[in-house]
């Protein structure tokens, strides 16, 4: 066996991927790592294995983020919660491999429990497995009544529309409501162009979609969703808050979900919920499902990890400023952020 680092990755190891797992989730992809260098400068480099006749069979993608003035880490990856190495059946990277490999440590993020790594659960996601329901009747009966159920109704009796599509009216639109979700609850805001190039990497591969409720045509809510395989990931969300008892918010994540029932695919995910966001995990088990816990694995050197972390006064400190903030200060602010959190 033979274990490397990349700095960088080349097209030739992409070709490899394709070659040797056929179909992987996006944030493997050429594509995906492109577009983070370019929204964040956030270069992908890499570990792979090879067997003894140099096939590719495991693969583990990293970016350098820097966290404090002279300190740094790797991180798998950024932007995910859910990028373990990629291995082929009966192989895997080990902690000794990859810190034998570099300085620095690497904060591995995965929903699955890496045995051979210090680990700590960073939070937890909710999972439908839509293959379990013949009908949509059955799958809407499992969401709880009175938050789910009777806010889809409301929202369809008061004529509330849903619509599919990635336009640039659309994109606009979600946009602008994201801008009012996040200052609202004191979070950083990505950048609008991040959103455009999924938008334009993803293009007819239906990775990347894009769902606006409009009440009397006024966009009141609206979801992101990125598909990988099987499996639909509840992305970002952003809604207005002078509609929210519409029941708008509710009726755009259940035509996602009715979507991708529809589609064939197995499983609806709910993406990440940090553990100190309790509203927010408690309002996504109404939807039902199992509740799945992600983990920060950690390798190298020290095996402490980056100690970045959701809540403490520091946060509640930062998030009441960034709702104070002028927008075009907001958005800039907001980045900085974003690139030492990753």
């Amino acid at each position: 066996m033979n274990v490397e680092f990349c700095k960088h990755i080349s097209p030739s190891i992409y070709d490899e991927l394709k070659y040797s797992f056929g179909t992987f989730s996006y944030v493997y992809s050429k594509e995906w790592h492109d577009l983070l260098e370019r929204e964040f400068g956030w270069v992908t480099s890499g570990v792979i294995k090879r067997d003894d006749q140099g096939k590719l069979v495991c693969f583990l993608p990293l970016v350098r983020v820097s966290v404090f003035l002279f300190r740094s880490s790797y991180v798998a990856l950024p932007l995910s919660y859910d990028t373990s190495a990629l291995c082929k059946p009966f192989y895997s990277l080990t902690e000794n491999e990859i810190s034998g490999l570099l300085s620095s440590e690497v904060e591995i993020r995965s929903a699955k429990l890496l045995n051979d790594f210090h680990a700590e659960i960073l939070g937890y996601s909710n999972r439908i497995d839509l293959a379990s329901y013949s009908d949509e009747d059955l799958l809407f009966a499992s969401f709880h009544k009175a938050s789910i159920q009777r806010k889809i109704n409301k929202a369809r009796k008061n004529e509330v529309q849903v619509t599919r599509g990635c336009s640039d009216l659309a994109m606009r639109e979600f946009y602008e409501m994201l801008l009012e979700t996040r200052r609202r609850q004191g979070a950083p805001i990505y950048p609008d162009t991040f959103f455009q190039s999924m938008r334009d990497v993803f293009d007819g591969s239906q990775v990347f979609e894009l769902y606006i409720a409009r009440y009397k045509g006024v966009a009141v809510a609206g979801i992101v969703t990125l598909s990988s395989g099987s499996t639909v990931v509840y992305a970002y969300g952003a809604s207005r808050a002078e509609f929210m008892a519409l029941g708008g918010n509710q009726l755009v994540m259940w035509e996602a979900i009715r979507r991708s029932h529809r589609a064939g695919l197995d499983t609806f995910d709910f993406g990440f919920t940090p553990l100190s966001n309790v509203t927010l995990m408690s309002y996504k088990r109404k939807w039902g499902g199992v509740e799945v816990p992600y983990y920060k694995a950690v390798a190298g050197k020290n095996n402490g990890g980056r100690q970045i972390r959701r809540e403490g006064r520091l946060i509640d400190f930062v998030g009441s400023v960034l709702k104070l903030l002028p927008r075009q200060i907001y958005i800039y602010v907001s980045k900085l952020i974003i690139l030492k959190v990753a």
